[in-house]
C-alpha cells in the first residue's frame, strides 16, 4: 500500500509541475511571436511560482546527490530522488540532452521571469527537455498505480 500510496502522490506531483511547465512554456512561446495570451497574469505567475519551487527543491536534491554519491538520500521523497538521479544521467548525455547539461536548475529558475528573447529561448529549451524527463518518470508511477494493462 505504501508504494502505491507514493507513486500516486508522485504522479500528482508530476501532473501539477507539468501543468506548470505548460502554461510557462506556452506564455513564453506566445510572447516570442508577438501574440498576446488568453491566460490572466495570475495564472502565469501562479504556475512560475509553482515550477519555481519545485527546480528549487530538485536543485537541493540534485546538489545533495553530487556531493555524496554513495549516501542514501535520507529523508528526501524517494521519487523525487530518483528523479534527482535521472536528472544526472541524463545530463552526463551531453549529445542527446545538452540543454541539461548547460543549464543548471537555479539558472532554468531565475529564466522564469525573463523578457529578452534569447533568454525565453533557453527558458523553453530547458522546460522542454525537463518535461521530457518527468513524462519519462511518471511512467514508472503509472506502472505502478495501473501495472500492465
Amino acid at each position: 500500500m505504501r508504494n502505491e500510496w507514493l507513486a500516486a502522490s508522485s504522479f500528482e506531483r508530476a501532473h501539477e509541475v507539468l501543468s506548470a511547465i505548460n502554461r510557462v512554456s506556452i506564455y513564453h512561446k506566445l510572447a516570442l511571436a508577438g501574440q498576446p495570451t488568453s491566460a490572466q497574469p495570475s495564472e502565469i505567475e501562479e504556475a512560475r511560482r509553482r515550477l519555481g519551487m519545485f527546480l528549487e527543491r530538485l536543485d537541493s536534491v540534485v546538489g545533495d546527490a553530487e556531493r555524496d554519491k554513495e549516501a542514501a538520500l535520507v529523508g528526501v521523497d524517494p521519487r523525487l530522488a530518483l528523479l534527482a538521479t535521472t536528472y544526472l544521467a541524463a545530463r552526463q548525455q551531453w549529445p542527446q540532452r545538452p540543454e541539461l547539461s548547460r543549464l543548471p536548475l537555479a539558472e532554468l529558475r531565475k529564466l522564469l521571469d525573463a523578457d529578452a528573447p534569447k533568454e525565453r529561448e533557453r527558458l523553453l529549451a530547458g522546460l522542454r527537455e525537463l518535461r521530457a524527463l518527468i513524462e519519462q518518470h511518471t511512467q514508472a508511477d503509472v506502472m505502478s498505480l495501473l501495472g500492465d494493462l
